[in-house]
């Protein structure tokens, strides 16, 4: 890529801790007039990055996007639209895990697909309910999502800019919010896709990519909270989320680390100015996926609010 662009905005995965980084889009787009035109997301900064995308086509503000007014849009979708597990899917029994996995993985020549631990069909909805594709595919906003294809192992990025259609953009925007295993991944032309969390915690760092100014949101601490694990330890859907933490925080680490030194990795005068958006500890952005509320959605966008007010630019 030589893309060249003022402010980019890049949004890292985390599933309903998605809130957080709303509270700190909030806070960058209405209190620091943060207005980027480059948006970059995996997994749930996917979507929270496709919701802008797509309003920043329609809703503005003397001939251009109306990045304030944006942030409220998108933190309705949270406070309205996200207030329980069961607005975005629910948990597959055990008979019907059982079924899938070892009758029909093993019997069935007609059907051999696993389509995860929970049902997502819901979240799938609520996806292209907050977005248009065609906006988002027309938006004067850079848009890319990345995925990774389950068959070749390779990350792909997609953008609004890439000759493919607005449906085609958007199938891949809901494939980067599916966790393999957890989720049902997604087949798309001649791959199948999922998150690309598991390869690019933040995606735009490091690139061979000019920018300005480069605000990063990520969903994890650097380290974990091993006493409150203990409790969960015995649910499937508990041990597949910490396995997964486990494997991205040093991803994410070595991303958090690239955006400190973009200046060295990227050579440009002035220097980037950056600044990095990430929980202190893992308390500060702690939810459970199956039982959290609307209270703890509240929460959450209020804390990512907050550290994204407390954070400084930096170079």
């Amino acid at each position: 890529m030589s893309d060249s662009f003022e402010n980019v905005l890049t949004l890292s995965g985390g599933n309903v801790k998605g809130a957080y980084q709303a509270g700190a889009i909030k806070y960058l787009l209405q209190e620091e007039k943060y207005e980027p035109d480059a948006i970059y997301g995996v997994s749930v900064g996917a979507l929270n990055g496709g919701i802008l995308t797509s309003l920043a086509r329609t809703v503005h503000k003397d001939g251009k996007p109306d990045w304030p007014t944006i942030a409220d849009g998108l933190l309705k979708v949270w406070t309205e639209e996200v207030t329980q597990f069961s607005d975005l899917g629910y948990a597959r029994s055990t008979v019907s895990l059982i079924w899938t996995v070892l009758v029909q993985q093993l019997f069935s020549s007609s059907y051999r697909k696993f389509t995860g631990l929970v049902n997502m069909d819901k979240a799938e909805e609520l996806m292209y309910k907050s977005v248009d594709g065609d906006d988002l595919k027309n938006s004067p906003v850079y848009y890319a999502c990345g995925v990774i294809d389950m068959l070749s192992g390779d990350y792909k990025r997609v953008s609004n800019r890439d000759e493919i259609s607005a449906d085609l953009l958007m199938r891949y925007m809901v494939a980067s919010t599916r966790e393999p295993i957890v989720m049902d991944v997604l087949p798309i032309e001649e791959g199948v896709y999922g998150d690309g969390g598991a390869r690019d915690i933040l995606p735009f760092v490091g690139d061979p990519v000019t920018a300005k100014k480069v605000a990063a949101i990520a969903l994890n601490a650097n380290h974990l909270n091993p006493e409150r694990q203990q409790e969960d330890m015995y649910r499937l859907l508990s041990i597949f989320d910490r396995t997964k933490s486990i494997m991205i925080n040093e991803v994410s680490d070595e991303d958090c680390q690239k955006l400190v030194n973009i200046n060295k990795l990227i050579t440009q005068t002035p220097p980037i100015e950056y600044k990095l958006i990430r929980p202190a500890a893992p308390d500060e952005i702690e939810i459970d996926r199956e039982t959290f509320t609307s209270k703890d959605i509240h929460e959450l966008i209020e804390r990512g609010f907050e550290r994204a007010k407390r954070e400084k630019w930096k170079t």
